[in-house]
C-alpha cells in the first residue's frame, strides 16, 4: 500500500508574509492581531454563560498542492492565548475535479477553558468532505488537490490582548 504524506507549515515572519493578512501582522516572529476586521458573537456550547462579543482578525495561507490526490487534511498549530483570547482554525479545499469546498472549522482553541472550551465542531459535511473531530476527510471517491488554512485570531471586544500563532501547518 502506498501512503503519501506531505507536511507544510508557516512558522516565521517570512513564511507568514506569504499568506494573506486581514487585521494581522508578524511581530517578533509570531502572527498577531493588529486590528479587528470583524466582530462576532460566540456562544460557548460547553459553558453556562451568555454569548460573548469578540473582535476577529484573519490570516490565510497560500494554496498548498501536496503533489498527490489527498484523502485527509490534518491541521496543527502552536499558539498563545492570553485571557480573553482564542483562535479558530479553518480549512478550505479544492477537490480533484476543481470544485471548492466551503469553510470547515477544525478547531476552536484556547490554552485554558476560562474563556472558551477548546472544541471541535460536529456535524460539518457535504458532498465534498466531512469533518471527523479535527480532520477534514474527502468523501470517497473524491480527493483533495489543494487546500488553504485560515486562522481567526479572536479577542473580547474592546480588549487590547491578542492571541499569537508561532506555527500553523497541515499534513
Amino acid at each position: 500500500m502506498n501512503r503519501d504524506i506531505d507536511f507544510r507549515c508557516w512558522r516565521s515572519g517570512d513564511e507568514f508574509d506569504r499568506g494573506s493578512h486581514d487585521g494581522t501582522a508578524v511581530h517578533d516572529g509570531v502572527l498577531a492581531m493588529t486590528h479587528a476586521t470583524a466582530v462576532r458573537e460566540y456562544d460557548d456550547p460547553y459553558a453556562d454563560t451568555a454569548p460573548v462579543s469578540y473582535e476577529q482578525a484573519t490570516w490565510t495561507s497560500p494554496e498548498v498542492g501536496p503533489g498527490f490526490a489527498a484523502t485527509e487534511v490534518v491541521p496543527s498549530w502552536n499558539a498563545t492565548t492570553p485571557a480573553g483570547t482564542w483562535i479558530e482554525v479553518i480549512v478550505l479545499a479544492t477537490m480533484d475535479d476543481g470544485s471548492r469546498t466551503g469553510e470547515y472549522v477544525l478547531g476552536r482553541w484556547a490554552e485554558t477553558h476560562h474563556d472558551i472550551h477548546p472544541t471541535s465542531v460536529p456535524g460539518q459535511s457535504d458532498e465534498h468532505a466531512r469533518v471527523a473531530v479535527d480532520v477534514l476527510t474527502a468523501q470517497a471517491p473524491r480527493r483533495f488537490a489543494s487546500y488553504r488554512l485560515r486562522v481567526n485570531l479572536m479577542r473580547q471586544r474592546g480588549s487590547e490582548a491578542t492571541p499569537t500563532v508561532s506555527l500553523l501547518g497541515a499534513m
